[in-house]
């Protein structure tokens, strides 16, 4: 099989929203707005007030003063699942790490039902230095409270897939794809299951993806060159032709267009005509000189071949690609060098 010249390999969500991540992080932070439970004793004292104040500050964004208002409360109500999850929110978005993450604990303690904190420990959890283990242990119960809430699903697949559990990170985008069709979530199962090695469910996700992005060049490409590492080279040549009607001057378009036709054992003469475009369109693309080459030499037009390959190793002669066109134009005009050589 032929090597194939650097394709353009990305997140389908980077190519398709022109960011750097390949994952994404969990939603964070969630601030709930339930009540605050009523007293035993059906008035409310000074630690009912203060309770209220402190949230109340917490919701209005105050955190400042909201962590002042609810320690107080605290210490009059210190089994208090609210107050203490406030509390950690507050200490959250104020950066103080620490003081979020025991208070998130300690919430949890008090009501396992609290799913907002559950979330936004798990979120902790997963901040650098990552813990997925602990994300995945705090968010499985979560999902099982509610199983119809997409994003907590979302962040219990991000922590299984942090830590390398590609099966149970697919299942909870499955689940959450069931709940919800987005196109986020389908392309972040696609770019679980490629980068876990499954290539032939990515490419199953990818067919349903491509449609999505008819109009974006970038991402029908980054679609085109995952298709030929998954080895769907008709999807590839199909990527990269809807990429072509987008923009036809990105020589790299017609390249690997033109690889993947090669794949298909498409004739070679026809094949060639895609890497003739892109060296039409930048006549310094190495790679597209070297396959012109290879296009030849199989054509048995070894004379231009052999310019071919001059062209491409000049134009990079210490490069992987120039190498190797150094190495097929030796071939071609020194033949008998070549063969003493081998007699050494």
């Amino acid at each position: 099989m032929r090597t194939f010249a650097p394709l353009l390999v990305l997140s389908l969500a980077a190519a398709a929203l022109g960011c750097a991540t390949t994952q994404g992080g969990p939603p964070r932070p969630v601030l709930t707005a339930d009540p605050v439970p009523s007293l035993d004793s059906g008035s409310p004292g000074q630690s009912a007030t203060e309770l209220d104040r402190g949230i109340a500050m917490v919701q209005n964004e105050r955190y400042a003063d909201g962590i002042t208002t609810l320690e107080k409360a605290i210490k009059m109500l210190p089994n208090d699942a609210q107050a203490v999850y406030h509390l950690a929110y507050a200490y959250d978005r104020t950066g103080k790490r620490a003081e979020a993450e025991s208070r998130y604990e300690r919430a949890i303690v008090l009501d396992p039902k609290l799913v907002s904190a559950r979330v936004n420990l798990a979120a902790m959890y997963l901040e650098p230095p990552a813990r997925p283990e602990k994300a995945v242990l705090v968010l499985e119960p979560a999902v099982a409270l509610e199983p119809k809430a997409v994003d907590v699903r979302l962040n219990l697949a991000f922590a299984y897939r942090q830590a390398n559990q590609v099966d149970k990170a697919a299942a909870q985008y499955r689940a959450a794809l069931e709940t919800e069709d987005r196109v986020e979530t389908r392309q972040m199962l696609a770019d679980v299951l490629f980068d876990g090695g499954k290539m032939t469910e990515a490419a199953v996700e990818m067919r349903k993806l491509v449609p999505n992005f008819s109009k974006n060049s970038k991402a029908l490409a980054a679609f085109g060159g995952r298709f030929a590492k998954a080895g769907a080279f008709e999807d590839c040549v199909a990527a990269y032709g809807a990429a072509i009607a987008v923009d036809g001057k990105d020589a790299s378009h017609w390249l690997n267009r033109g690889l993947c036709r090669h794949e298909l054992h498409q004739p070679e003469v026809e094949v060639a005509t895609d890497y003739e475009r892109a060296v039409q369109l930048d006549a310094n693309y190495q790679p597209a000189h070297y396959y012109v080459g290879m296009a030849l030499l199989a054509a048995k037009k070894r004379a231009k071949a052999a310019e071919a390959f001059e062209r491409a190793y000049k134009l990079g002669a210490s490069t992987p690609v120039g190498r190797k066109a150094k190495e097929r134009w030796d071939e071609l005009t020194h033949p008998n060098e070549k063969l003493q050589r081998g007699h050494h």
